[in-house]
């Protein structure tokens, strides 16, 4: 589809929003979903039909008015980081954000005693509102392109079948929901490496709740596959052996740039 195309449809999309909304004066429509760049997540989730896309949109602007967001200390992130370590990386050669995740690590045990799986999706749904209301538009602004993606990179290292806790796939559950729900078209690829054979079992029971066009975003490397990555991003970015458990990222502007956010 053109750009014109595209934005004849956004028109008619946003005509079928006021006229749905146009006598329900106590229902507000959130701004930030009705922006351009967001009206197109809901068309493209739901293959440009709009009255699919309608039904979508209402029930993501109902559920905006009451994030289920809890207040946390930012201390308790930063405990939470270093036992699930996640944090904002760097940009790609396209200018997405690149978001790491490093699952396979996990101590569930440990985790569970200064947290619970609703904290823990909590911190998920805050770091999706970063990107989708304040990263997005600050990385557009700043290089004049239309950044509307995320690259997302999950280190499966150290993954075993103590992993396959039942917590773990609650969460996993929680956070899928939630993106496809939600935040939608917010993936613009995923990489998933250091993937240990375990991870086979892993994956038939979390790819079943995945949409198929997610799932055509998700790439599962392989050992002497890293050439792919750095195909979307600069080598001298990554870390060497392609190894994010152990980062430090005291002096990391994208992820420093989040926990401001978040003491904002």
């Amino acid at each position: 589809m053109s750009n014109n195309d595209m934005k004849d449809l956004i028109s008619q999309f946003k005509s079928s929003i006021f006229k749905f909304y146009q006598n329900k004066e106590k229902e507000e429509i959130d701004p930030i979903i009705l922006l351009d760049c967001n009206l197109s997540r809901f068309l493209i989730a739901r293959d440009l039909d709009i009255d699919k896309a309608l039904i979508m949109f209402i029930n993501v602007n109902t559920w905006r008015k009451n994030i289920p967001i809890t207040d946390i200390n930012i201390s308790e992130i930063k405990k939470i980081k270093k036992l699930f370590p996640s944090y904002w990386l760097t940009l790609d050669k396209y200018g997405h954000p690149v978001y790491i995740e490093c699952p396979g690590i996990i101590n569930m045990k440990k985790l569970m005693k200064i947290t619970t799986i609703e904290l823990m999706t909590n911190i998920y749904i805050q770091n999706s509102e970063y990107m989708f209301t304040h990263l997005y538009e600050s990385l557009s602004n700043k290089s004049k392109l239309n950044i509307t993606q995320t690259l997302s990179i999950i280190d499966l290292k150290g993954c075993s079948f103590r992993s396959l806790s039942k917590e773990v796939y609650v969460y996993i559950k929680n956070i899928i929901n939630i993106g496809n729900t939600y935040y939608p078209e917010t993936i613009y690829k995923m990489f998933i490496i250091n993937a240990p054979f375990v991870f086979n079992t892993m994956w038939s029971l979390i790819k079943p709740l995945i949409p198929i066009k997610t799932r055509e975003k998700i790439h599962i490397l392989k050992t002497g596959q890293e050439n792919i990555l750095y195909e979307f991003i600069d080598k001298d970015k990554l870390p060497k052996n392609l190894d994010f458990t152990n980062i430090d990222n005291s002096n990391n502007i994208y992820e420093k740039n989040y926990l401001d956010w978040l003491e904002r």
